[in-house]
């Protein structure tokens, strides 16, 4: 992976490991709004071949908590599928841009996210969910 790239990546886990469940806002106006903009394909369904700016992720209710956080979840699958190495970096396009295909598994090896995006769109998303 790049430098600059695990940088970014870097500075995602420190932040998302101050984050507490259930503050984050996955329904947020700004966040909507640019997932439609760009095309974003937020939660959608398991599929056998990735999309380009689609994901699919499961999610729950831990013990204890009241709300779904769906931006958790999110957050918490794109931090897993870094730490375990489940992240390709592609360049296509005619422009070459580059693109995120992002994978993550639960402990029996179920794949619980998949997910295809440009990069810059990936950390305007995460931006946002921060915001």
């Amino acid at each position: 992976m790049p430098k600059c790239d695990l940088e970014l990546f870097g500075q995602f886990l420190f932040q998302f490991k101050n984050t507490k469940y259930g503050t984050l806002n996955w329904s947020k106006d700004s966040f909507v709004s640019f997932c439609k903009k760009n095309k974003i394909q937020q939660k959608g369904t398991s599929a056998k071949r990735s999309q380009y700016n689609h994901f699919w992720f499961s999610t729950f209710i831990p013990k204890g908590e009241e709300i779904n956080d769906t931006a958790h979840h999110f957050l918490r699958h794109i931090r897993n599928a870094y730490a375990h190495c489940n992240i390709k970096i592609k360049y296509e396009g005619r422009k070459h841009n580059k693109f995120y295909s992002l994978e993550d598994f639960d402990m029996n090896g179920t794949q619980s996210m998949s997910g295809k995006i440009r990069s810059d769109l990936l950390w305007k998303m995460i931006d946002l969910l921060y915001s």
